[in-house]
């Protein structure tokens, strides 16, 4: 059964190896943008057994010379529209937890 993880990881590699980066070039191109991931964890990220944060999502695909819709769009929609939504619940609960804290606060 293939995850989104493990799409999004393979449109990673599909992208890195097409641009003839490897994965310790990458993790250098990251390190300048200010993430630090070692090779190990990139290689984890893209046969799907590390998952991703968006702000990782965004550097790595920053350090690919695209977005994360560039690499959304490079996965099946089904696979893209279930990673957006998972990111769409993150998003929802920690605006929650904000909210709860902050009725807490006044």
């Amino acid at each position: 059964m293939t995850t989104v993880g493990s799409q999004v990881g393979g449109a990673i590699r599909e992208r890195r190896t097409r641009s003839g980066m490897s994965q310790a070039g990458l993790a250098s191109a990251l390190r300048e943008r200010g993430l630090t991931l070692h090779s190990t964890a990139i290689c984890r990220i893209e046969n799907g057994s590390r998952d991703l944060r968006l702000t990782e999502t965004a550097v790595i695909a920053d350090a690919l010379g695209t977005n994360v819709a560039g690499l959304l769009g490079e996965m099946s929609v089904s696979a893209s529209e279930a990673y957006a939504e998972g990111y769409r619940a993150a998003i929802s609960k920690s605006i929650d937890l904000l909210r709860t804290e902050e009725n807490r606060n006044v």
